[in-house]
């Protein structure tokens, strides 16, 4: 009976270099604005250079605006609420995540 794994030989896995550059995903993001918003919030809709929707929770209806274009691309508000952030945050609200 000794067949049993020996991790002592494994890569110390605190020497990894590689760590999460959160401005490239936030890049990537923005880059897939459209394919991300309509994951998130598939009944959503477009109009005027901004994606609506009704809530985080993906509902119809036109509280939540994310800005599709220029220098406030990705940043969204919903009314209701009086929530927003970018599209990161906004990726976060809608899985829950941080939520208990």
């Amino acid at each position: 009976m000794n067949n049993f794994l020996d991790f002592n030989s494994a890569n110390n896995q605190s020497q990894i270099s590689k760590q999460i550059d959160i401005e490239e995903i936030r890049r990537s993001l923005l880059h897939r604005i459209n394919e991300v918003l309509n994951h998130l919030l598939p009944q959503g809709y477009i109009q005027n250079h901004c994606y609506y929707a009704g809530d985080i929770e993906g509902n119809k209806g036109k509280s939540l605006v994310v800005q599709l274009q220029g220098n406030k691309q990705g940043c969204w508000h919903d009314f209701a609420t009086n929530q927003g952030g970018d599209l990161l945050n906004l990726w976060s609200e809608v899985k829950g995540y941080g939520k208990s």
